[in-house]
């Protein structure tokens, strides 16, 4: 269990509310605002991990959130639930972005604003993200020679994320932003790819 799971293992608040739901532009928004004030003030790059943290929270411990957003959990308790988690090693922005969210009674947002707000940095640092699927893991060396291909044919950074899937049909699927590439870089990737299936 990380720092952060123990902590909210503290609290005795529960709230059985399902909090599920697509991008809104609430999230948008307040996810939005939140990049524009840390990039001006220089600090993205820190609240973008801490956020990537305060994500695997919420993975982890989807009751969280419940707790944030749930309407019959009185604001204060719930400020209180967020400060149990983010006190002590939390951006002040971000502690105080959490309070927003819950004091607009948008506390079910806050994993929308996480995607919104590293979308704003993955575009202004030329970041592209990219889930390899593959039916096996992949070596290190195969993930190495993977990013570097994709650096070469999109001119981006590629932040690499990895999935298994043993019904993925091929062995190998790149999903990106998007969900498609021009020709030139399909037969690059479909050369890389057929690689990649030959050293298994």
């Amino acid at each position: 269990m990380t720092n952060l799971s123990m902590r909210l293992a503290g609290s005795k608040l529960f709230c059985n509310r399902k909090v599920c739901k697509p991008m809104t532009e609430a999230a948008r928004e307040y996810g939005t605002a939140l990049w524009e004030l840390c990039s001006a003030e220089g600090i993205a790059e820190e609240v973008l991990q801490q956020l990537n943290s305060l994500q695997e929270l919420i993975v982890a411990q989807p009751d969280w959130v419940r707790v944030l957003a749930c309407p019959t959990i009185p604001a204060g308790q719930r400020r209180a639930a967020a400060s149990q988690v983010l006190e002590g090693w939390a951006h002040p922005y971000l502690n105080n972005f959490v309070r927003l969210l819950i004091d607009a009674g948008r506390g079910e947002e806050l994993p929308g604003c996480i995607e919104v707000f590293r979308g704003a940095y993955d575009e202004a640092n030329g970041i592209l993200p990219v889930t390899v699927v593959t039916a096996v893991p992949l070596t290190e060396q195969q993930q190495e020679r993977l990013t570097q291909k994709l650096q070469q044919v999109t001119g981006k950074q590629i932040r690499l994320q990895k999935r298994v899937d043993k019904a993925c049909m091929g062995g190998v699927r790149l999903e990106m932003a998007g969900g498609c590439l021009d020709g030139s870089v399909k037969a690059q990737l479909e050369a890389l790819r057929s690689r990649l299936l030959a050293a298994n």
